[in-house]
């Protein structure tokens, strides 16, 4: 009976720890792939973009997180068909590099049916906004042999941007958890990007 109380009371904590919870601290890495929409010079171009995502949250209530994030992407010869530069009509290839900032609010479910799951494992919502810089490092406009046709410079173009991430995180084992997610980015027709993350956390009070 003992032996069976004791039982009883670990899966009980298991439950409560399984998730973040209320005054409880997040220090979050990720690793981020998505399919980037960019436009340049009347045309737009598109790439799979590998990156990393750091981010730090504060549980005020057990469903409730606030936070804030920063986070890169990197997407190398991004062709731009049918650019037109300075009336030269041509196909733009550049690497173009974001960089965002972010507050965030993340919404976990906090249910009171489905414990045997919900007690490692947890859906989540997360918005964020902030700023995205949009680097495009060595622009070059080519014609239709490849050849150069114009050599451009660098640009940083700072945008304001919302995105949202649709989610599951588990507990892996004491402080620490996994997570997966859909993640979409909007700033603006200029760029947008879709793909997946996947986050380990370290959970602490």
């Amino acid at each position: 009976m003992r032996s069976l109380f004791c039982t009883a009371l670990f899966f009980v904590g298991a439950a409560r720890t399984a998730h973040a919870d209320r005054q409880e601290w997040r220090l979050s890495l990720a690793g981020v792939v998505t399919d980037a929409m960019a436009e340049r010079s009347s045309s737009a171009g598109a790439g799979i973009n590998p990156g990393a995502r750091a981010r730090f949250g504060y549980g005020v209530r057990n469903w409730l997180e606030l936070g804030g994030s920063a986070g890169f992407s990197w997407a190398p010869g991004v062709v731009f068909p049918k650019a037109v530069v300075d009336k030269q009509p041509g196909n733009l290839n550049a690497d173009v590099i974001a960089v965002e900032m972010a507050g965030s609010i993340r919404l976990q479910a906090d249910v009171p049916f489905g414990r045997a799951f919900f007690a490692r494992n947890r859906p989540f919502v997360d918005v964020r906004t902030g700023l995205l810089l949009e680097i495009v490092r060595a622009p070059k406009l080519l014609d239709q042999n490849g050849d150069i046709v114009l050599a451009l410079s660098e640009t940083v173009t700072p945008r304001a941007f919302v995105g949202a991430a649709l989610g599951l995180e588990h507990r892996i084992a004491g402080a620490w958890l996994g997570g997966i997610s859909v993640d979409y980015v909007y700033a603006g027709s200029a760029y947008q990007s879709v793909g997946c993350t996947l986050e380990v956390s370290w959970m602490t009070y």
